[in-house]
């Protein structure tokens, strides 16, 4: 059998293929190698936070490699509030209220999580939220008072649709320094944010059923987002449970 030029082809062709397939094989592998990596890394972030956290902030914290020591930060921290939830709540089924809150967080997850925000706990009638910790940002309180229009505006959207009954909600909003880190053991570990900066954005938040308002903040947020044209300045305010009294401004 003499050797033709359509064998000499075949035998390229047939190198070739092994060629190809061996980096083909070798992609696939690269490929699977770096998935896992990427998803021991989400899965360490993960085991940190739960899932309080947007992945554009898991991926600033696999930055620094997760580490989450103690520290002090200067964030803005939002309290939400749904109002006559108990009432809804007593009158509707246990798989209707599920249905609600998951129209509800979605709302605010999403909104915060574009103004790279933690949702820190779910309180079955509302949230707390925080701008500038894990990761510290530029202008927490400018986040916080975005996020807040963006909710208020979303939900209003969705009454309208009708994807979630008319809601009423209350915000505060206040800015500080505030203690971060993980607390809890090796099993059972949270993010958590706390000082007085959070009992503070608490009480302005309650302070909304006084006033009829929705949203309110404090002074320190006002002058962070350069005055605002919709502050009305409602005075000193005494807030339970803490000295000496604070300046509080309604937006909405």
């Amino acid at each position: 059998h003499h050797f033709t030029t359509d064998d000499s082809a075949r035998v390229i062709i047939f190198l070739l293929s092994g060629v190809a397939a061996g980096m083909v094989a070798k992609q696939i592998r690269d490929g699977v190698s770096s998935s896992l990596k990427e998803a021991e890394r989400r899965h360490k972030v993960e085991n940190l936070f739960g899932q309080q956290i947007s992945a554009e902030v898991a991926e600033k914290i696999l930055e620094s490699n997760g580490e989450i020591e103690t520290r002090r930060m200067k964030v803005a921290v939002m309290f939400i509030d749904i109002r006559n939830f108990t009432n809804f709540a007593a009158e509707s089924s246990p798989e209707e209220v599920v249905k609600y809150q998951n129209a509800f967080f979605g709302i605010v997850i999403n909104a915060v999580t574009k103004h790279e925000g933690v949702v820190h706990q779910f309180l079955g009638d509302g949230c707390m939220i925080t701008f500038g910790a894990p990761v510290s940002l530029d202008n927490p309180s400018e986040r916080a008072v975005n996020t807040a229009y963006e909710i208020l505006r979303q939900l209003e959207r969705a009454g309208m649709e009708g994807t979630i009954k008319p809601t009423r909600i209350g915000i505060g909003i206040h800015t500080g320094e505030a203690v971060t880190g993980n607390i809890g053991t090796s099993v059972r570990q949270q993010y958590s944010v706390t000082g007085t900066v959070v009992i503070t954005a608490a009480r302005i938040e309650q302070l909304n059923k006084k006033y009829e308002s929705v949203l309110l903040v404090s002074e320190d947020v006002v002058r962070n987002i350069d005055g605002h044209p919709a502050a009305k300045h409602l005075g000193e305010q005494q807030l339970k449970g803490l000295p000496g009294s604070l300046s509080v401004y309604k937006l909405v």
